[in-house]
């Protein structure tokens, strides 16, 4: 049964998996002890893009996480990026953020996650011109929790709104989580992306890998 679901799991990548649009995104997350009742974290990203073999953007990220109530959560964070486009142009990025968060059970299975993001991404671009984008974003994740093999796959869709700008993109992504011991997890996945304001024929399709270390 685990080998259909996989099967079934990766599918897109088989048929995704070449074409011109493949990227591969790779992340390293620590998370340190609490501090006043508040989860910090810090992460590293690398994204290459152009069949995995060009970097477009590496960012590091610095989150404050802290709950309303058991189910209710909220963070604030920063995230510095470095960012290259497709003129070969490198703009060094900030951006600001505020989440909240849901988490619900709808059975001893199945959890379901919420996100709210508002974030607000301030650059120069390369006329030197201060360039403020606002965005909201809305995040939805279930994932199965399968105690008897410790690997809970998992599925998501994320839309996002560019204020005064309208909808942007939506990504639709599916993998699975994997704990090595009480300190390591491992997430692979497998993301498409597709962006309305770029042409139909521009979608995305992205491996990802995320290891999470625990202190």
């Amino acid at each position: 049964m685990l080998n259909k679901y996989l099967f079934f799991l990766f599918l897109p990548i088989i048929f995704y998996g070449q074409e011109k649009d493949f990227q591969q995104w790779t992340s390293l997350e620590i998370n340190f002890p609490k501090v006043y009742k508040t989860d910090i974290s810090f992460a590293s990203s690398l994204r290459l893009e152009d069949d995995a073999a060009k970097i477009s953007k590496y960012f590091f990220d610095l989150n404050f996480k802290r709950e309303i109530q058991k189910f209710y959560k909220y963070s604030i964070g920063w995230r510095y990026i470095y960012d290259k486009n497709k003129d070969l142009d490198i703009i060094f990025k900030n951006r600001y953020y505020i989440d909240f968060y849901l988490k619900k059970d709808i059975s001893k299975r199945i959890k379901f996650n919420s996100r709210t993001r508002i974030q607000s991404q301030i650059f120069n671009n390369s006329q030197q011109e201060k360039i403020i984008k606002n965005k909201l974003r809305q995040k939805f994740k279930f994932t199965y929790i399968n105690s008897a093999i410790n690997l809970d796959p998992f599925i998501s869709g994320e839309i996002f709104y560019l204020i005064n700008g309208g909808f942007q993109k939506f990504r639709i992504q599916s993998g699975f989580q994997y704990p090595f011991g009480n300190k390591i997890d491992l997430e692979i996945s497998f993301l498409i992306e597709k962006r309305w304001d770029k042409p139909i024929n521009t979608l995305w399709y992205v491996n990802k890998l995320k290891i999470s270390y625990k202190f």
